[in-house]
């Protein structure tokens, strides 16, 4: 993998560990966290008002969704690319004609 699609990944990362910490700390929403009785204790939940969704939450998720379907696209390319269709040259042409039955 090169080095600046290692960076990008990181920086991707890194991204979503800001936007979770943010999450984790809502007191400067005014938000509490909670967690349903028996809910593992790596589990944090939060009510949060529809406002909160579209201005903070939603524009997040689409700008590291965009950003993560990018990078599974280029992958993805990567691989058939290299690996399913490594021979791209043109099938050699032949002027002989089939046998007849």
């Amino acid at each position: 993998m090169s080095s600046k699609r290692q960076n990008q990944i990181r920086k991707f990362i890194d991204k979503y560990r800001e936007i979770a910490f943010r999450l984790v700390k809502t007191s400067g929403y005014g938000l509490k966290q909670y967690r349903l009785y028996r809910q593992r204790l790596t589990t944090v939940m939060l009510r949060v008002p529809q406002a909160f969704v579209d201005q903070v939450l939603w524009p997040e998720f689409q700008e590291l969704n965009g950003a993560l379907m990018q990078y599974l696209n280029d992958v993805t390319d990567r691989v058939i690319r290299e690996e399913v269709h490594r021979d791209t040259s043109e099938a050699t042409e032949i002027v002989q004609a089939l046998p007849s039955k």
